[in-house]
């Protein structure tokens, strides 16, 4: 007899993955004594689209107990450097090919003194960009370097790095991960929701009469909302005023495996009502085009976005997505928690769609055996979770506030501080005499750190009007470490290997 009961309402990658990560953390001495249900309708389509994401991946994988090179090999996936940002700062007719990088590697550092305010004083005797002064990755990347060499450990390699993937296959492969671990799978469409009289849910009824209890439900419906939405009515907390883009089309393009380049990393190319994604699989790019309607039509939008992908898909039919986006302020009330899709969504220019469900699942595997327990823990979840939407708001937020682009409107209000959050607005001015540091951030615990503000913030060409480092005490060591970054690369260039090289390489394995 199972003495707790989990009901995930919803397959796809938030379903699946909350399913294979809650089946194999929670499993321990109790594991007898939990039992996990998915109820997957067959009616409502996944949203996936294709996936980027961020390094956390790995270490959620490996939680998991997925091998890594099984997962590239039934997930087309590929390796991922970081993020190039193409004509965010000026505009194409002005300034073109213009670009910076984000990458994840973290900046270099003397002991405890950031190289940021060394490089400022132009103490780097290549007088590189800021990225490349402080760091290799963002020239690994442009070598068409993987980040990691075959032989490495599994999730682990010179560099930190995340992956680009087929959502679709990444759910099937969680899927049969979390059924082999004893999850059960039932194939159904939820009809009605039966309350307790204290107000948390009791069970589910499906379609065929049948009667589904638990302790726990976790909402992983996507935009539906089936039980925090539908049931609970819980409050949705729009941010369309600060993020302007509401709109997404999206098409994959198939590529001859022989003739395609496959580049480590995202590419994310500002166009004037918003940006197109490119992302590379094995055999396909991931595209799309992420637009304000407000600031241009469908008719305007296709066409845009039909010029970038070429004449290729001239005939074939290209999807639009509509994004609501914001959160829920109470992702967990009652005995119902919202995952994925269900508790917000956000553009996903920082690729954060996938890493705002494994923020929420390490919590609930501490978390939900104190609820078992009697304990009351779904404020402080609720408010972690808040505080990581907010905080990823602000830094997507901020790769449009900074920018120098003048030429449409959508650029004009997003430039404005009528369409930053105040806490976005105060940092950008203290900047003005300094750098982003790690005392900015209003909330320390977050994937986007200072280093990363950083990366945007000289990226986009920006300094401050005085330079408020260190003295010269460590001018010397600050000369040898920019020194050792050069040499750094050029033992990078020796070791690594090219990106689709080692893609195949893993296929064949």
């Amino acid at each position: 007899m199972y003495k707790k009961k989990i009901v995930i309402v919803g397959g796809g990658t938030a379903g699946w993955l909350t399913a294979a990560y809650l089946s194999r953390q929670l499993a321990g001495a109790d594991h007898a004594e939990l039992k996990i249900t998915v109820i997957e309708s067959s009616d409502i389509p996944p949203i996936g689209v294709g996936e980027a994401t961020v390094p956390t991946i790995r270490d959620t994988l490996a939680g998991i107990g997925i091998g890594e090179y099984d997962f590239i090999r039934e997930c087309d996936a590929t390796f991922k450097n970081g993020i190039k940002f193409v004509q965010w700062n000026n505009p194409p007719e002005t300034h073109p090919g213009e670009y910076y990088f984000h990458p994840f590697e973290k900046p270099l550092i003397i002991g405890t003194e950031p190289m940021a305010g060394h490089w400022l004083k132009g103490e780097d005797p290549l007088q590189r960009i800021f990225g490349d002064a402080v760091g290799i990755q963002h020239q690994v990347a442009v070598r068409n370097l993987a980040p990691k060499r075959f032989e490495d450990h599994a999730f682990s390699g010179p560099l930190p790095y995340a992956y680009h993937l087929d959502a679709g296959k990444l759910a099937v492969m969680l899927g049969k991960n979390a059924i082999a671990k004893g999850v059960e799978h039932i194939i159904a469409t939820v009809k009605s929701v039966t309350s307790k009289p204290d107000g948390d849910i009791a069970a589910l009824e499906l379609e065929d009469g049948t009667m589904v209890s638990g302790d726990i439900f976790i909402d992983c419906t996507g935009f539906l909302g089936l039980l925090i939405e539908k049931h609970y009515k819980t409050d949705y907390t729009n941010m369309g005023h600060i993020l302007l883009c509401d709109k997404a089309l999206a098409f994959q393009i198939p590529c001859d495996e022989d003739d395609y380049k496959i580049n480590p990393y995202t590419t994310a190319t500002a166009q004037t009502a918003g940006w197109v994604w490119d992302i590379g699989l094995k055999n396909r790019r991931g595209t799309g085009y992420v637009y304000s309607s407000a600031h241009q039509s469908a008719d305007e939008a296709e066409a845009l976005y039909r010029k970038y992908i070429g004449p290729k898909v001239d005939n074939m039919s290209i999807r639009s997505l509509d994004m609501n986006i914001g959160y829920r302020k109470k992702q967990w009330v009652k005995n119902c928690i919202a995952v994925g899709l269900s508790s917000g969504f956000l553009e996903p220019l920082e690729s954060t769609g996938i890493h705002m469900i494994e923020i929420a699942l390490p919590m609930l595997v501490q978390m939900l055996p104190r609820y078992f327990k009697g304990g009351q823990p779904q404020d402080r979840y609720n408010e972690i979770m808040k505080n990581q939407y907010e905080l990823v708001i602000d830094f997507i937020k901020l790769h449009y506030f900074l920018s120098s682009r003048k030429d449409s409107q959508f650029w004009l209000d997003n430039t404005s501080d009528h369409t930053a959050t105040k806490d976005l607005i105060e940092k950008v001015r203290s900047w003005e005499e300094g750098y982003p540091n790690i005392y900015d951030l209003k909330y320390i615990h977050s994937i986007f750190d200072h280093l990363s503000y950083q990366y945007v913030f000289f990226g986009m060409g920006r300094k401050p009007k005085t330079n408020i480092a260190l003295g010269d005490c460590n001018v010397d060591m600050a000369i040898k470490t920019f020194n050792n970054v050069h040499q750094a690369l050029l033992k990078a260039e020796t070791i690594l290997p090219e990106h689709k090289t080692l893609i195949n390489r893993i296929h064949m394995s």
